[in-house]
Order: C-alpha cells, then structure tokens, then sequence
C-alpha cells in the first residue's frame, strides 16, 4: 500500500491482494462502504471540480480501471496493467461474493446493459446471485426512489455503471441512507463483453484523455517542484523583536550613566 499524489488528490493504491482482502471485511460490517474505479477522466474531472474531488477521496477504496492511469503515473509494471486488463479484481471479487452467498444488485442506465451485465457476472461465476436491477433514466429518476427501492431489497453488494459523475454524486450523497454493505462503481467508459476482459469503448476518446491527463500531471509535477525548491529557498526571518527587546536594558543603562 502507498499513497500517491494525483493533481493534489491523495490516492492509496493497495496491491491485488490487499484490495480484494480489504473489500470482503466491508461485508457486514455495519456501513456502507464504497469501491470507485479510475480513469484519467474521472480523475481530470475531479481535478477542476472541487465538489467532485471531495466526494472522490471520500471513497473507501480506489482502483485504476485503466491502463493508461498507469502510463502517465509511472506505475505501469506489466502484471498492473494485466491485471486491468483481465478484470482481476471484480473476477476475484465475484468469485467471493459467490461463494459466500452474497446478494447482488445492479444498478444501470438502460435494460440492455443491465441484462449484458448480469450475463458477464454469471460468465464469471454461475451462482453468482443477482437479485435485481435499477434502470436510472436520467432526468426522471430520483435519488430518493433509488434509495427506497434499494432498502425494500437490502442487497450485500450494488454494482452500478452510470455516467463517472452521477454514480459519484449518487454514492456521495446518499451512502449513510442505504442498507447495504458495499456499493461498487464500474468505470461508464468501460465495455462489458464476454471474454472475461475490459475494453473502454473509442480508442481516440480515451486516447484523447491519456494525452490531456499526461499534460496536465506534467504541469502539476512541475509547479509543485518550483514551490518546493521556492519554500526550501527562503531563508530564516530572524526574530527582530527579541533582538530589540534584549537590547533595551544596555540602552537604558548607558543613558543613565
């Protein structure tokens, strides 16, 4: 586990094993935690959104959910970036939730994509138990009926794969009402398909993200290093007030002589 400093964000970043260790205590244990997948998008967004950018640190548990986060990052080892690319840890997540009988629920924004998820999570383990689905139509569902409906069903585990932001502000806003233990945000960007394998949709968008986000931790690297070197610069101020406090009584006593 270390903590990596991303455009002023502080991010943990915790091996494999430490994540999906650290994701199976949230189960039952009396809140709701949050697991919340990165891209350079989501992370640029955060950067110039000081709402956003809070809501994010306040996730329990951040993964990369891309290989080109660890490109620009310098944190692109080869077994990183397969493990990204295979879906390791929701492979390995699924498998546990499976096996111990936890409940499910998927919470998506059209049928289709709720009914090609559900088939990838079964593809990953058979009896996995999916107990329901959401479809959020935006600008006619509400947080409070998601919320209701969420508390009739008590789910162990939400998964959902919404537009970054509002699954985001939804989390973010909503989390200490929700009975359940876990809320997993899939990347939106990401492609589900049916090779055990993530893909992220138009090569020139996240092509184009990886080139913006690259730009823009560069400038960061480079101001934060120019401040340093400047605060490391200034020299001491001496304290002038004690000097000519400690002074004082040599004055008066030669004015007295």
């Amino acid at each position: 586990m270390k903590v990596i400093d991303v455009l002023g964000m502080h991010i943990t970043d915790y091996p494999l094993k430490e994540a999906i260790k650290l994701s199976l205590k949230y189960i039952g244990n009396g809140a709701m935690n949050t697991i919340f997948y990165l891209s350079s998008q989501v992370l640029l967004d955060a950067g110039e959104n000081a709402k956003q950018r809070e809501w994010l640190e306040s996730m329990d548990l951040l993964l990369y959910g891309e290989p080109t986060v660890l490109d620009v990052l310098k944190e692109n080892t080869r077994e990183r970036k397969s493990e990204i690319r295979n879906d390791a840890f929701l492979h390995e997540y699924i498998k546990k939730l499976a096996r111990g009988k936890q409940s499910i629920y998927l919470i998506l924004d059209s049928a289709e994509k709720a009914d090609s998820l559900e088939g990838y999570l079964k593809e990953l383990h058979p009896s996995v138990n999916v107990i329901g689905k959401y479809i959020w139509e935006e600008g006619s569902s509400t947080a409070e009926d998601l919320v209701n409906e969420l508390n009739d069903i008590s789910p162990d585990v939400i998964i959902s794969k919404l537009p970054n932001a509002t699954q985001l502000q939804l989390i973010s806003e909503n989390r200490r009402m929700i009975n359940a233990s876990v809320w997993v945000a899939l990347l939106y960007e990401r492609v589900i398909t049916k090779k055990k394998k993530v893909s992220f949709g138009s090569k020139l968008d996240w092509m184009f993200y990886k080139r913006l986000f690259k730009r823009r931790v560069n400038k960061y690297e480079i101001e934060k290093a120019e401040s340093e070197k400047l605060d490391g610069d200034l020299p001491e101020q001496e304290d002038v007030t004690e000097e000519a406090t400690s002074e004082e009584p040599a004055n008066e006593n030669k004015t007295a002589e």
